[in-house]
């Protein structure tokens, strides 16, 4: 029995569609089979809309000063990987160990688009740290994948005598 493929070509929507896919083979049962209820298929997904991610990069640590501080410095990029712009405002929290250091609203990011800033932060050193970036925490934005929202990274801060490091362990969520 010769296999077939079948591919539906859809234009890049301008908004988020809901698609149904429906799929009846041998609709006459002409051919015979022990188990004929597994001829049919429907499935429902959606193409289109915003999708918002945040990135991290040129992570800095600054020397350590006359109070054993380092100034913490990095760019934050929020990216709508979309089809379509953004329709609400996109609240964004940037947190250290649960308290927040920085948290900004961004008015509309077109469809791939990019929003950069520049976030700084005193840290201790000898610490660990969690950094935590949330994008759209309370789901304003209507986005296809709202998982990839979030940005975790793990910074241990170590070291002796004024000669400190930082170790970084990335988690991303897609």
């Amino acid at each position: 029995s010769p296999q077939q493929e079948v591919e539906i070509r859809i234009k890049a929507p301008t908004s988020k569609k809901i698609y149904n896919v429906n799929v009846n083979i041998d609709t006459l049962n002409t051919i015979e089979e022990v188990d004929e209820s597994n001829n049919y298929f429907s499935d429902q997904f959606s193409i289109g809309g915003a999708d918002l991610v945040p990135t991290v990069s040129d992570l800095q640590l600054s020397q350590v000063n006359e109070f054993n501080q380092s100034e913490l410095m990095f760019n934050l990029t929020i990216s709508n990987e979309g089809t379509i712009p953004t329709d609400h405002l996109i609240f964004v929290d940037v947190s250290l160990n649960g308290m927040t250091i920085d948290s900004f609203l961004i008015n509309r990011l077109e469809a791939q688009e990019e929003y950069k800033r520049l976030v700084r932060a005193q840290l201790s050193a000898g610490a660990n740290y969690s950094l935590q970036i949330s994008v759209d925490p309370f789901n304003a934005v209507d986005e296809p994948n709202e998982v990839n929202n979030y940005y975790y990274e793990e910074l241990i801060y170590s070291g002796v005598e004024k000669q400190f490091t930082l170790e970084r362990f990335a988690n991303t969520f897609s």
